[in-house]
């Protein structure tokens, strides 16, 4: 015991006193560049979303795609949107960094938004950002979201504006907004009585009113499997888990998921 304490003891020593030296670190790679979590193109380039940070691709030749430049971030990386010449990252605990893409080979961040709670997910359409945020009931496995919306007409300086919740205030999958409406995919479980209780649909809410959305129906059903959802013209696609894609018809909104 005594020995083992000296030996360490002795080689503290020896390592406190050597000289302290100055090296020159070259990055050559990390695997922390793995996962791809989402991807958009925007002109010859490719976007690719990882977990900690923004690769960008020359993809003029798309046959040989290259490496153009990254941008390390160090959240949790996610889906992310463009808008105009700045690029919406949804960052985990860290918020949504906006990037500015004005010169794809010299990415830099220009500012934050901050939120109370982790961000999921962005969707970006005319001058506004809206947020998905997520976070877990203390005591519980419960998860809950809320959808913040952002006035981005100033990247530099993004305004809030409102917000609104799935129902049950259920994590909301998916979300894309038309004009003056957002759908929105969710799903989740619910601990009542003791029991675990799953719930899922599809949502569609009013945005006439952007700083008072208001929701206009509900397609509701005791499944959690619902994830991303895209709208094209009187259609609403919906990605699930175990069903694939279900088609929903959206040329009536108050009746479509009656």
């Amino acid at each position: 015991m005594y020995r083992t304490a000296l030996t360490l003891l002795l080689l503290s020593l020896a390592f406190m006193t050597q000289p302290a030296t100055a090296l020159h670190v070259d990055y050559v790679g990390s695997t922390l560049w793995t996962e791809v979590r989402d991807v958009k193109t925007d002109g010859n380039y490719a976007y690719c979303n990882f977990r900690n940070g923004l690769m960008v691709l020359d993809i003029s030749n798309p046959s040989i795609p290259s490496y153009h430049s990254q941008i390390y971030l160090g959240g949790n990386d996610r889906k992310f949107n463009f808008y105009n010449d700045y690029i919406f990252v949804a960052n985990g605990d860290m918020g949504v960094e906006i990037i500015d893409k004005s010169d794809p080979g010299n990415l830099t961040s220009v500012g934050v938004i901050n939120t109370e709670y982790e961000v999921m997910d962005v969707h970006v359409f005319g001058d506004y950002a809206y947020i998905t945020t997520r976070w877990w009931e203390f005591g519980t496995s419960d998860l809950y979201d809320e959808v913040l919306i952002f006035n981005i007409s100033n990247p530099m300086s993004p305004v809030y504006v409102a917000s609104f919740k799935a129902w049950f205030d259920l994590p909301v999958k998916g979300i894309f907004v038309e004009n003056d409406l957002a759908f929105i995919t969710y799903g989740g479980t619910r601990t009542i009585e003791g029991y675990f209780i799953s719930f899922g649909g599809v949502e569609v809410f009013d945005i006439t009113n952007i700083n008072n959305p208001s929701m206009i129906t509900d397609y509701f059903t005791y499944d959690d499997n619902y994830q991303d959802i895209y709208v094209d013209g009187n259609f609403a696609y919906v990605a699930h888990r175990n069903d694939g894609l279900i088609v929903f018809d959206a040329t009536y909104i108050p009746t479509i998921f009656v």
